[in-house]
């Protein structure tokens, strides 16, 4: 698993994220600053109550795992019912 491309291709696919949001995951993305991406990528899925379906979760949490981050970083995050 390519962190950097699954990263991209989740804020990519979750049109609700803020383009600013967007924006900064990308540059950090960019920089190769993986951590500090994700971070703020799931500080934003919770801060902005955004759904996210259960494969997208399951990406994020194997991310999270590979990265050796809490699950408190994710385990907040909405799922939708689909």
């Amino acid at each position: 698993m390519m962190i950097e491309n699954e990263l991209f291709n989740l804020i990519n696919s979750i049109q609700e994220i803020p383009p600013k949001d967007r924006e900064a995951v990308s540059e950090y993305l960019k920089h190769r600053e993986w951590g500090v991406a994700f971070e703020i990528f799931c500080s934003t899925l919770e801060q902005e109550k955004i759904l996210v379906s259960k494969t997208q979760y399951e990406i994020i949490e194997k991310i999270g795992h590979l990265m050796n981050y809490e699950h408190t970083l994710w385990r907040r995050l909405l799922i939708s019912d689909d």
